[in-house]
């Protein structure tokens, strides 16, 4: 049973909130669990190496989380000390700093602005005194203001602090601890997890389940890699940069912006603008930050330009507004973990919406590929009274593929949602007349496809094939799209009026003597019609014969049957088809004469 819209919008916000509640609230346990995986991701291709080069599996995954750990460590290690080192040393360097952020004032400061007229030359200059004011001796603060106010220290309360410390690094400690635990356990027991995920699915999806698998892991690791090493080339051009610079705590911003490249869109432009403060707060004249700037720029168009398309190739699967829209969604569940976390877990996302179709919700939505087909963009273009942009689709098409293979995947399926939406009266008679119209002049002014087929001329003397749509004006847009591929073909096609009586088509056809007959129709309906008039036509016309268009979904047998038996020669369920048939019409003589029948002249529409 179907359920009304509203209800089953309400029940999908519902569960959306639902889930990402409990996002939130087992964040505690979510977090190391993601973070475990993505690490098992990322490690396993060099586990897997060690392995078949001869080491033994738990030595292997010893090795390389070691190996890891230590990379890590020293890292860690280095940015503390050089962070020490700077907190000491800025305090040192104040008349500097004040010398500096006097001198950005000036350089801002407008000539034609007075002192207290909003500028960003007076923020600049009321920065500079408030710095100076809070850099005064005491003696003249407490001169000036009265005396300094002296607040006695109990002992407890230092040891309080000691705790406050201590409770605020207790929870990333165990986030990371519960995470490298899980990173064991998933490198010691991959093939058994593997294999346990797979049974879940049962047999029936056995090999839906291990696509996914093989896709998301194959992705995931992929992204994670080579993200890794983009960053790391990033961080150290950016230290190297800033060592011939002459900026000091170059390895500090070289591991900073490498890091801070984790975090999508936004973590650039942080690691970039750090040292460029710095230099402008420490530097003796502008040249230096300039120099940065300058190389912040040149790295960040190399990484965007070159490095990135050439390592990630197609990238992880996701676009690039889905990947704003998770880092603001994961960012706001998890904090910056979430920023990390964010590109990863919508990869995986997209790869189960491909695969499981309750979920391909996220496929449609957050995949680099808009999976909608080009019929539907352009039926709606029209629906919208956009002809440009329908126009230009189809054109695109054409120059793609071959102008058959455009009017299959794109009118004809469009034709076929006119009439379908005009028989349960969504549509007005004038919104279809102006789609049919719009279809006929796109197919008027079509470019030549890469193949370079071209309009050739048709002789007078070439066999005659006649056409006529069967019932509707869509199938009388579907015959001038038969009739614009034949044109390309040096077939004698010519169209009949969908108005002419049954009488009037049987004298057409006794007078011009063509070689057949084709005749179009699309679904829905349409098939009483077409089986009618094949077997009117056929009594008047023994040996003529007869092609029927049926494009679209294919026929079943019994369809086809009734239709050969009413007089059907051929049946073509695409453009292709009854190209073919039409052709082979054009290479046979004319009927020969027969008497006429008598038969009741009734209009086949």
């Amino acid at each position: 049973m179907c359920l009304p819209r509203p209800v089953t919008f309400l029940a999908g916000l519902t569960s959306f909130l639902l889930v990402a509640g409990l996002l939130f609230w087992a964040q505690a346990i979510l977090i190391p669990i993601a973070l475990a995986i993505l690490l098992t991701f990322l490690l396993s291709p060099l586990v897997i190496r060690l392995q078949r080069a001869g080491v033994p599996k738990v030595l292997a995954v010893l090795l390389v989380v070691g190996a890891s750990l230590a990379a890590v460590g020293g890292v860690g290690w280095l940015i503390a000390a050089q962070m020490i080192r700077l907190t000491e040393e800025l305090p040192q360097r104040t008349d500097q700093i004040v010398t500096n952020v006097g001198r950005l004032a000036e350089s801002l400061q407008g000539e034609e602005k007075g002192e207290g007229e909003p500028s960003l030359g007076n923020l600049v200059f009321q920065i500079q005194k408030r710095i100076q004011e809070e850099m005064a001796p005491e003696e003249e603060v407490g001169g000036l203001f009265g005396p300094i106010p002296v607040r006695v220290q109990q002992e407890d309360e230092g040891i309080s602090t000691v705790g406050g410390y201590l409770a605020m690094a207790a929870e990333p400690i165990g986030t990371v601890g519960l995470s490298l635990v899980l990173v064991l356990f998933m490198l010691f027991k991959r093939e058994d997890l593997r294999n346990r995920i797979v049974t879940l699915s049962g047999r029936a999806n056995l090999a839906v389940t291990t696509k996914a698998l093989d896709e998301a892991g194959q992705r995931i690791a992929r992204y994670l890699l080579m993200q890794f090493v983009i960053n790391v080339t990033y961080g150290l051009a950016v230290a190297v940069g800033l060592l011939a610079l002459r900026v000091e705590y170059a390895a500090l911003w070289g591991v900073t912006a490498a890091v801070l490249r984790y975090i999508p869109y936004l973590g650039p432009w942080i690691a970039g603008t750090l040292p460029l403060i710095y230099s402008l707060l420490t530097s003796q004249g502008w040249g230096q930050p300039l120099g940065v700037l300058a190389l912040i720029i040149v790295l960040e168009l190399l990484s965007n330009n070159v490095m990135e398309p050439l390592l990630y190739g197609r990238g992880v699967g996701v676009s690039e507004v889905a990947v704003i829209l998770s880092a603001v969604f994961w960012g706001w569940l998890w904090g910056p973990i979430g920023l990390v976390l964010a590109t990863p877990l919508t990869a995986c996302l997209v790869v189960a919406g491909r695969y499981v179709p309750a979920m391909s919700i996220f496929n449609r939505i957050l995949g680099d590929v808009a999976e909608v087909e080009p019929h539907f963009v352009y039926y709606q273009r029209l629906l919208a009274r956009d002809e440009e942009e329908a126009e230009q689709l189809f054109d695109d098409r054409v120059l793609e593929t071959s102008l058959i293979d455009a009017c299959t995947e794109v009118i004809i399926p469009a034709l076929e949602s006119v009439k379908r939406d005009r028989m349960r009266g969504l549509i007005e008679p004038e919104q279809e007349k102006y789609i049919l119209e719009s279809v006929e002049e796109h197919l008027e002014e079509t470019p030549l496809s890469p193949d370079g087929e071209a309009a050739e001329p048709v002789k007078e003397t070439s066999p005659l094939v006649l056409g006529y749509a069967v019932r509707d004006p869509e199938d009388e847009a579907a015959m001038a799209v038969l009739k614009q591929i034949l044109s390309r073909d040096a077939c004698r096609f010519e169209v009949l009026s969908r108005d002419m009586l049954l009488s009037e088509i049987v004298a057409e056809i006794r007078e011009r003597k063509p070689t057949g007959l084709c005749l179009i129709g699309l679904p829905p309906g349409g098939l009483t019609h077409a089986r009618s008039l094949c077997k009117r036509v056929k009594v008047l016309l023994p040996d003529l014969k007869i092609v029927v268009g049926r494009w679209g979904r294919p026929l079943s047998e019994k369809y086809r049957t009734a239709l050969r038996d009413q007089g059907a020669s051929y049946i073509g369920h695409t453009p292709t088809e009854t190209r073919e048939h039409v052709r082979s019409l054009t290479r046979l003589r004319p009927a020969a004469e027969r008497p006429i029948v008598t038969e009741p002249l009734v209009n086949s529409a």
